[in-house]
């Protein structure tokens, strides 16, 4: 089971990385797309009792206190992966507006 967490900010790729390199094996956990951190918890547990791989994004990195994703997913034995999504300032809000 993995964890790989994409930080960045809003519209430096996140979600696109995702689908060019994970879409086929791991659980997209997004909070865009479920209904609130409550969902996002539950989704997260389910995969890890089921042994799913996940990838999140979030939009800055965790503060106290620490990120849902960061500390369900770093229990002994689980891989977690992150990383900063490089992007040009100036052309997120260009992206974003589709």
């Amino acid at each position: 089971m993995e964890a790989i967490i994409l930080i960045g900010i809003q519209a430096s790729g996140k979600s696109s990385f995702y689908r060019q390199h994970f879409v086929d094996s791991h659980v997209h956990v997004i909070l865009d797309a479920l209904r609130s951190r409550r969902e996002e918890i539950r989704l997260l547990r389910a995969c890890f009792t089921a042994g799913r791989p996940i990838v999140s994004a979030i939009s800055a990195p965790p503060g106290p206190p620490a990120s849902p994703r960061s500390a369900t997913s770093s229990s002994p034995g689980r891989p977690n992966r992150s990383g900063a999504m490089p992007a040009a300032i100036a052309a997120c809000p260009t992206r974003r507006s589709w």
